[in-house]
């Protein structure tokens, strides 16, 4: 059997001292120089890249500070219908980066269920407040229709149509 944690020879750290590291406030620099262990040591069971069997939430990697996008903006961006130009202009990213975060294929930390998104019905009407909204708004048809719940066809019709 695997020994890990307390249990392992080598073992600098206990998985006390671990759930200490992660519930701490202080930098990983200052832990390992009251622990005398390195600060990659430190850094790692913090993140649970080691001592993963610890229980006690383990520390989300810090983002670099030019970071455009946050877990909750990919999470929000997942969900959300519209077009990935959309997001690309909003984050100053590249259409590839937004569908890569939203295909998952990066920040695959990021965990989201996906709702699906019902179809139109064929029988919804729009109050004449909706149809005001929808004459009056320059966004997509795409994006009207879902948030109005109706065909992109209804969308363009009312456009049409002047009173």
């Amino acid at each position: 059997m695997h020994r890990r944690g307390d249990n392992h020879p080598l073992a600098k750290l206990t998985e006390a001292t671990v759930a200490r590291i992660r519930a701490s406030r202080r930098t990983n620099k200052e832990l390992a120089a009251e622990l005398g262990v390195a600060v990659e040591t430190v850094a790692a069971a913090r993140a649970g890249a080691s001592w993963a069997h610890v229980c006690g939430e383990a520390v989300a990697r810090k983002l670099p500070n030019g970071a455009k996008l946050t877990a909750a903006a990919v999470a929000a961006m997942r969900m959300s219908p519209l077009p990935h130009q959309h997001f690309a202009q909003h984050y100053n990213i590249s259409e590839n980066n937004v569908r890569a975060a939203r295909e998952g294929r990066t920040w695959r930390s990021v965990q989201v269920r996906q709702v699906p998104i019902d179809p139109a019905p064929k029988d919804r009407r729009l109050t004449e407040d909706e149809i005001a909204a929808i004459r009056a708004s320059d966004e997509s048809t795409n994006v009207l229709a879902r948030r109005y719940r109706v065909t992109k066809s209804t969308i363009k019709r009312w456009r049409r149509i002047s009173h």
